[in-house]
């Protein structure tokens, strides 16, 4: 069994943006992040789909799904913009930084790949597909507390871009679990070629 997941992966200019913004957010929540854990930059991809532990004989099949669905699609521009955190006006358990630009043809290429792995077993995903990038989790209510007044406080604007990339694959990653945090292993890459 491997836990897998499908993603895009960041250029490094945006995930060079999105260290700045997680520096940033340390330093204003400086004594208040004890109860945040940070993703490394490195480590930061757009998710489409998190499949979960899956034998490791499906995983032809899950790049085949992948394959499907990319192939009926263009490349397209997509802007990482604006940060926030989840769940809304409560304690922060996620500290995230949305998508913008590009947002449409993400929930159309999310919605077909969704359906792409239905077909092969994989169940739709009962809550709506939120596009985003997580930049911490939050273990403490205090430190959620914390994060919901920064971001309250934070000048409006302040990280309305990013930066902009295009979307041209969709990438199968295996994630292994470690005490240093989660490292990822690409398996599959299915390329957007449209139509």
């Amino acid at each position: 069994m491997i836990r897998c997941f499908i993603a895009i992966e960041l250029d490094p200019a945006v995930r060079e943006a999105i260290g700045r913004l997680q520096a940033r957010l340390r330093k204003e929540l400086r004594g208040s992040d004890s109860g945040l854990r940070w993703v490394r930059a490195e480590n930061i991809h757009l998710t489409l789909k998190f499949l979960g532990e899956i034998p490791d004989d499906a995983v032809p099949a899950v790049g085949a799904a992948a394959d499907q669905t990319a192939a009926a699609f263009n490349p397209f521009e997509f802007e990482i913009a604006e940060v926030g955190s989840f769940p809304p006006e409560r304690p922060a358990r996620v500290v995230w930084v949305g998508v913008g630009h590009g947002r449409s043809a993400l929930l159309e290429l999310q919605k077909a790949l969704d359906q792409a792995l239905e077909e092969i077993g994989y169940p739709r995903e009962e809550r709506p597909f939120s596009a985003h990038l997580t930049l911490a989790r939050v273990s403490q209510p205090n430190a959620g507390r914390a994060v919901l007044n920064v971001l309250g406080n934070l000048p409006q604007g302040w990280a309305a871009s990013l930066g902009r990339q295009n979307a041209t694959a969709l990438t199968v990653f295996k994630s292994d679990l470690t005490r240093s945090g989660p490292t990822y292993t690409l398996l599959h890459q299915a390329a957007l070629v449209g139509v």
